[in-house]
């Protein structure tokens, strides 16, 4: 006989949206893997593995304008932060995220560049005539 008693309780749904139905722009695509996410003066920050972009969506899931930050890219356009995983906010303008080894067989070589390493980054004009650290 245990002596111990399990507690178990349901979660309640409060909100759920797709993300795809909050995000704008049209290179959003089908497949989203989100990877990380992180909560600052009501929006929630995505962070995904196969987007080089960051999303911002308004803690009640409502669809806002201009609600995703790019990873830069090199001098040609192209995609060099290919793997980033987590995110971390430092103040109400920077954050840090980390990036996984580049997969070999399925990624370009450039994508090596980035892997493996811990980056931080400033976010522009982040949460105009907010609160500021």
């Amino acid at each position: 006989m245990s002596l111990v008693k399990s507690l178990t309780a349901t979660l309640e749904l409060v909100a759920e949206d797709k993300i795809g139905n909050l995000l704008r722009g049209n290179n959003i695509p089908e497949r989203l893997e989100a990877s990380g996410v992180f909560f600052l003066n009501g929006y929630f920050y995505v962070i995904f593995d196969n987007l080089r972009e960051i999303a911002k969506i308004k803690s009640d899931l409502a669809d806002i304008q201009d609600n995703c930050y790019e990873f830069p890219t090199n001098e040609r356009g192209k995609i060099i932060y290919c793997n980033v995983e987590g995110v971390c906010w430092l103040n109400s303008n920077r954050i840090v995220v980390v990036s996984d080894k580049y997969k070999t067989q399925e990624q370009p070589k450039r994508c090596q560049q980035k892997d493996q390493s811990i980056h931080i980054f400033q976010i522009p004009n982040l949460l105009q005539g907010e609160r500021s650290d």
